[in-house]
């Protein structure tokens, strides 16, 4: 029909994972009701694989570019000493590929809003339009959409005892040794609003969200070689700035980020927990993928 079109932005890096991207994609196109436009970020070899897919229009998006080499360089490199050169060099190559996501307002600038995906360990069971249409749910203030790593909704922030190390953690009292992250598997970003985002600080004013999530990589850095690990999901807990800057970030339901080799006692937490209703306590149903 006249739909318009759902955009989707993978990270895509040789032609192994390009291929490996078919099964995500192709599961997106079988399910849509909608055309699809996918903006490949990666290398040639990456895209052209991803090309070869029948049914979207794609286009291709060079991480090697100089802005994004310039804009790179002004996060942290490495938690690991800078004497180990070859896992210096490997974190680096990772960063290139990872943190091209948070970024997409700088590194698509005549795109609005767009869906970015994982590739390859992710499958759609649904409608991509569906998804879509959550754009008309963000408020006037939110900045992105995204799930919370395979668990409920009644989160506070958290800290460990010798409080370098946040994370998500339920607001009841009993909850909080259990800390839970934003999962950035599927986010919905308002480009157009993080280009024209403008935060005034104390000592600061007009801050750009690229500055924010620059600030966020080092204080995450700081913190510990989390940041190494999984890079995004340290960035936006710091953005997220304990709980301050929640009004930026709507939470997406796990539907759209179902993690089913999750056990249920690691999502759910707890079977005593009060919210909980019987018919998901008996059928261990997933945050989620509750029954309308």
């Amino acid at each position: 029909g006249n739909s318009p079109p759902a955009m989707l932005a993978v990270t895509v890096v040789g032609r192994e994972a390009g291929k490996a991207a078919w099964a995500t994609l192709n599961s997106v196109l079988f399910h849509a009701s909608c055309p699809v436009q996918v903006y490949v970020l990666g290398d040639l070899q990456g895209w052209e694989a991803v090309a070869e897919l029948k049914g979207a229009t794609s286009s291709f998006v060079d991480l090697n570019r100089q802005d994004y080499s310039q804009l790179l360089k002004r996060l942290p490199q490495s938690c690991a000493d800078p004497i180990i050169k070859d896992q210096r060099t490997v974190t680096q190559s990772r960063l290139r590929m990872t943190m091209a996501r948070l970024f997409l307002h700088e590194l698509l600038p005549d795109v609005d809003r767009i869906i970015s995906i994982d590739v390859g360990d992710l499958v759609f069971l649904g409608d991509v339009q569906q998804l879509w249409r959550g754009f008309h749910e963000l408020g006037d203030e939110h900045l992105f959409a995204c799930a919370i790593e395979s668990g409920l909704s009644k989160l506070g922030t958290a800290r460990t005892e010798v409080g370098l190390d946040s994370g998500w953690g339920r607001l009841s009292i009993e909850m909080q040794r259990f800390r839970k992250a934003l999962n950035p598997g599927v986010l919905l970003m308002d480009l157009h609003r993080m280009r024209g985002f403008s935060e005034t600080r104390e000592h600061d004013s007009n801050v750009s969200w690229t500055s924010i999530l620059l600030n966020a990589a080092w204080s995450a850095s700081r913190h510990g070689c989390h940041f190494d690990d999984r890079p995004q999901m340290a960035v936006l807990g710091e953005v997220m700035d304990g709980g301050k800057r929640d009004k930026y970030w709507k939470e997406l339901s796990s539907r759209w980020n179902y993690l089913p080799e999750v056990p249920w006692e690691y999502a759910a937490h707890d079977t005593t927990y009060a919210e909980l209703s019987q018919e998901v306590l008996v059928q261990k149903l997933h945050p989620g993928l509750l029954p309308n």
